[in-house]
């Protein structure tokens, strides 16, 4: 049996990485359209029943809060070059950043990557650098996700007896994943053997807390497209940014899906139907990928201008 494995898994070496991705992708994106479709069908007939009323302010409110999440964004990630090449402006970074975000829609390798290599070497910033920093942006944004995800449980009766005996220990744990010496081991484990400079333990945890306000304003950005279609109270507001961390933590684990590639749309699905109809939930998380795709073009076009 030993042997079998062993024989299998040498053949999976011997594939091509490219074609091993591509397949990897493909089986990914085809589950989550046959799981939402699939639940998009079972409550079809509930949605045709649905007095569907479309509100255009919360639309627009989203908008705002998408400029200011994606200032956070950049912002975080301006500190993290700062720390390892020489200081940059804001708005250098800021054109490059909105100028490869839509990238990571592409499915295959990440784009958006590829596409900040290239632009920062033609302003003199080695590849190495900004792949280290696009290491170190990754570690912040699953860390500060999975704190954030701990707010599914606010405001449940039967959880929030137990809800500090369990969020303590997950805010130690995120506490010493931001120690430097377990950042660089992670980093080796990607292959970056040596890092510019030395980092900080409080620098460290400046960035986790600027992405844990990343998690939160888009957590808000979800709330109003839920707004927009559903009347959901805004005591409800805490589980929400908790179901948007959760489901962009699945997202950003699963390497060979650019942006999660359905896999966040379908954890968003599951989630928002703990306290919305589960129709309308499938409805709001794909809605919620055009609003996000229509937003990070308009802010490529703004980028390409500066």
């Amino acid at each position: 049996m030993l042997n079998r494995v062993q024989e299998v898994w040498q053949r999976i070496h011997r594939l091509d990485s490219h074609r091993v991705r591509w397949l990897t992708t493909g089986g990914i994106l085809v589950f989550s359209c046959i799981v939402l479709g699939s639940m998009l069908w079972y409550y079809f007939p509930t949605l045709l029943t649905y007095r569907w009323q479309l509100h255009v302010w919360p639309l627009l409110l989203g908008f705002v809060i998408y400029a200011l999440d994606l200032w956070l964004a950049v912002w975080g990630w301006s500190i993290i070059m700062g720390q390892l090449t020489n200081p940059l402006g804001f708005r250098e970074h800021f054109r490059i950043y909105c100028m490869t975000l839509v990238a990571k829609r592409i499915p295959g390798v990440p784009w958006h990557l590829v596409g900040r290599v290239a632009l920062y070497k033609q302003i003199g910033v080695s590849g190495s650098i900004t792949s280290i920093a696009a290491g170190l942006e990754m570690i912040l944004i699953v860390v500060a996700g999975i704190l954030s995800s701990t707010l599914i449980g606010f405001g449940l009766p039967e959880t929030m007896q137990h809800y500090w005996v369990w969020l303590g220990p997950v805010l130690v744990i995120g506490l010493i994943l931001m120690h430097p010496a377990i950042i660089r081991q992670v980093l080796h484990r990607f292959g970056h053997k040596q890092l510019a400079v030395h980092l900080h333990y409080r620098d460290m945890l400046l960035l986790l807390g600027v992405y844990l306000l990343v998690w939160g304003v888009g957590g808000c950005m979800l709330y109003a497209m839920i707004l927009a279609l559903y009347p959901l109270a805004w005591t409800y507001l805490p589980r929400v940014i908790g179901v948007w961390g959760l489901s962009g933590v699945v997202a950003s684990l699963v390497l060979f899906s650019p942006a999660g590639l359905g896999i966040k749309e379908l954890t968003l699905s599951v989630l928002l139907a703990l306290f919305m109809p589960a129709g309308l939930a499938v409805v709001v998380a794909l809605l919620m990928r055009v609003y996000l795709t229509a937003a990070e073009l308009v802010w490529a076009m703004v980028a390409s201008r500066l």
